[in-house]
């Protein structure tokens, strides 16, 4: 979900979602001009396994910080990560979710 319609967000969170699809991971990218709580509230109804909100902190340190579905969380706090670094780990995991399913 972006937290703008600026230009340098809408880049940011399109390259994101490339990487992901090219990862084989599926992502839903949140442009709407509605407020970021919206956004978030939306992503939770809909079950989405991880959300990230991009906004100039974002775009300027290359890192984010997962906003990960209250049922799978496994620590409290979430630090920042990189995000090839952070797109690595949740394509690991849907690899390893795949491969245990598929016995």
């Amino acid at each position: 979900a972006s937290v703008n319609q600026e230009e340098s967000t809408i880049k940011f969170v399109a390259d994101f979602a490339e990487k992901a699809k090219a990862l084989g991971l599926r992502v839903a990218v949140d442009n709407d001009n509605e407020s970021v709580g919206k956004k978030i509230r939306s992503a939770e109804l809909m079950k989405v396994p991880y959300m990230i909100i991009a906004g100039e902190k974002e775009i300027e340190s290359g890192k984010v910080v997962p906003r990960i579905r209250r049922d799978m969380v496994v620590n409290e706090t979430v630090d920042s990560i990189d995000v090839d670094n952070f797109l690595q780990s949740v394509a690991n995991e849907a690899k390893s979710r795949v491969s245990k399913s598929s016995f």
